[in-house]
């Protein structure tokens, strides 16, 4: 037993101790991290991070993204962020200013959480009502590692008009059959793999 797990631990117990008041009090927050046109220079994009800030200063996502979803509770924040992203999007779409597609992350775990699940359906169903479109986006590792009826919660997204990105691609697992088991819309190589 580690010093640097003892740290670890008691990081996750703060993090665990401050969730619901944090939730409920809109510290997290979407920063927009946008994605150029690489010939126009103009924004196309954008990824949707959680960010937590607290007392003026921000919580490291690396401190409390893993004990969240450690102890089952980064399926809420997904959702929160969801939220957020479709209140967002709205608004400027009503104010008539322009708007990108921004894609909204989902952790292995929200494939277990019905009530994440059903959020992001209204949400998308929200998006296409006001001719936006959704982009959710998950992560090579938690692809391989969600539930067996996984793509059929993806494919019922797609039916509903979402653009469905994977993460990291390369960046551990490598498997060429998670792009033949299923046909993403976007492919985010991991630099590890391009190297």
């Amino acid at each position: 037993f580690s010093d640097l797990e003892e740290e670890r631990y008691l990081s996750g117990k703060l993090v665990v101790s401050g969730f619901e008041k944090a939730l409920r009090e809109g510290e997290f927050q979407p920063f927009y991290q946008p994605i150029f046109d690489a010939v126009t220079h103009r924004i196309v994009s954008a990824e949707a991070l959680v960010r937590w800030k607290r007392n003026g200063s921000f919580i490291p996502p690396g401190m409390f993204i893993p004990a969240l979803e450690e102890n089952g509770s980064v399926s809420r924040v997904d959702l929160y962020i969801s939220d957020c992203v479709t209140e967002f999007l709205k608004k400027r779409k009503q104010d008539g200013k322009n708007i990108v597609p921004i894609s909204v992350n989902l952790s292995g775990m929200d494939f277990y959480a019905s009530d994440t699940i059903d959020g992001v359906m209204k949400n998308i169903e929200v998006m296409v009502d006001y001719s936006i479109i959704p982009r959710y986006e998950i992560t090579e590792t938690a692809w391989a590692d969600a539930m067996d009826n996984k793509n059929e919660i993806i494919e019922t997204m797609r039916e509903k008009g979402t653009q469905i990105l994977i993460d990291d691609f390369g960046s551990g697992y490598s498997s060429f059959s998670t792009l033949r088991d299923f046909n993403f819309d976007i492919r985010k190589i991991d630099m590890g793999f391009i190297r």
